[in-house]
């Protein structure tokens, strides 16, 4: 059967992962300048420097903390009612977070804004709810190509995010744009990915009626996971793998910018970088390797070589090594990405892939969420030494996943009908 089996049905999903990842990279710079400036209106000038970077680490950790919950909630959710409502009110909801950001920033408003970013977390439920219609209509062959294809759209959104953020809200590009109007703008592309879903995504999911809605769920569901022998270990390799690349993505900017003098310019090219050899990995490696291994053994071997990179990076002081070394992580860590989702797929039945994709995006809220207090601990340990904790991250995170390889890897579930 072809690899690319039930790709046209997924379409819209892969544009609702695109505003929702380019939603959550676009806040940085907003928030950065909205709470760190002293021209901004909404502190006041004499507020002390604590308390400008505790507002800004609240507004980075609020989207992941909310994730937590609200990614597996949604997930579950989808298995209820179907991919197609879970997916339209994820993004319904996006368009009403980012217009309260929107209006929290034009009018000065902490409150709004900060509720706007907790809510978009709260409903963050499109890339388990999307990734969890491809496990439907996805064979076995096409399925690791499919989820591929979602990595891309989740590394094209994180890459254009920022810059979309900066460039939209600069009066230098036009004049009447502001810190608000990026936000508007990710509204407006909400709304069109969700008339999108309405017009054009058929469900792909067969409501099971013994599975009800029960708000104790936002809890019970993580009971459940903890049970589930195969899911338990995924969630604990995905949460060292989660903590150990934040951790390289939020440390090396400082680094680079605290020792190489690095401009925004500069930062912006190495992310780029990064996204680039990830999309070329998603583009190139899967569609081809993952015919002749399972994605499972595939991350694995992505993990323990993103370890080595990441561990490397932490001893490297020339530039050059530092840009090859990050390239390979943007490279296999995608790839890793994709086959730790795929695995989570494998590891369970047809009527509960939205639980199994909300678990797993769930522990990346968990990990973000953490990882977000990481600047606080460089002027006690230094940019470097976090960087290795990373990489040894990365690799208890390898390990474990060679364990589920050696001991728990189910065999590849039949190929599922395609509608």
């Amino acid at each position: 059967m072809s690899r690319f089996t039930g790709l046209r049905q997924v379409i819209p999903c892969f544009f609702a992962i695109l505003i929702d990842v380019l939603g959550f990279g676009l806040v940085f710079p907003i928030m950065t300048e909205v709470f760190t400036s002293p021209q901004s209106s909404f502190l006041a000038t004499e507020s002390s420097h604590a308390l400008r970077y505790a507002y800004l680490a609240l507004g980075f950790s609020l989207y992941p903390f909310f994730m937590f919950f609200g990614a597996s909630f949604m997930g579950d959710l989808s298995d209820i009612f179907g991919r197609k409502v879970v997916l339209i009110i994820a993004m319904a909801g996006l368009i009403v977070s980012f217009a309260m950001m929107g209006l929290g920033v034009l009018f000065s408003s902490i409150a709004l804004l900060l509720i706007g970013r907790a809510l978009s977390g709260l409903l963050a439920g499109s890339q388990p709810t999307a990734l969890a219609a491809i496990a439907d209509v996805s064979t076995a062959e096409s399925k690791p190509v499919l989820m591929s294809f979602i990595g891309l759209a989740g590394t094209v959104g994180i890459v254009i995010g920022p810059v979309m953020g900066g460039l939209l809200s600069s009066p230098r590009l036009i004049s009447w744009f502001n810190l608000s109007t990026p936000f508007f703008v990710a509204a407006i592309l909400s709304l069109i990915a969700t008339l999108w879903l309405v017009l054009s995504f058929r469900e792909t999911f067969i409501k099971h009626p013994h599975k009800r809605l029960e708000i104790a769920r936002l809890f019970s569901v993580f009971h459940e996971a903890f049970g589930h022998k195969a899911i338990r270990l995924l969630a604990l390799v995905s949460l060292f793998f989660q903590v150990g690349f934040a951790l390289y993505l939020e440390i090396i900017l400082i680094y680079l910018s605290t020792s190489f003098d690095y401009t925004a310019l500069g930062l912006g090219l190495f992310n780029s970088v990064l996204g680039i050899a990830g999309g070329c990995a998603l583009l190139i490696i899967i569609p081809f390797v993952s015919k002749h291994i399972r994605m499972e053994w595939l991350a694995t071997i992505g993990l323990l070589v993103g370890a080595c990179a990441e561990i490397a990076t932490s001893f490297s002081s020339t530039i050059l090594t530092i840009w090859l070394l990050g390239a390979t992580l943007g490279f296999v860590l995608e790839i890793s990405y994709t086959a730790t989702y795929t695995a989570f797929s494998n590891a369970v039945d047809e009527i509960s892939q939205g639980w199994a994709m909300g678990i797993a995006a769930s522990v990346s809220g968990l990990a973000w969420t953490v990882t977000g207090l990481s600047p606080n601990l460089i002027p006690y340990f230094g940019e470097r030494p976090l960087i290795f904790i990373g990489g040894a991250c990365l690799a208890l995170s390898g390990l474990g996943m060679l364990y589920y390889c050696k001991r728990l890897l189910p065999p590849l579930p039949p190929s599922p009908k395609v509608s």
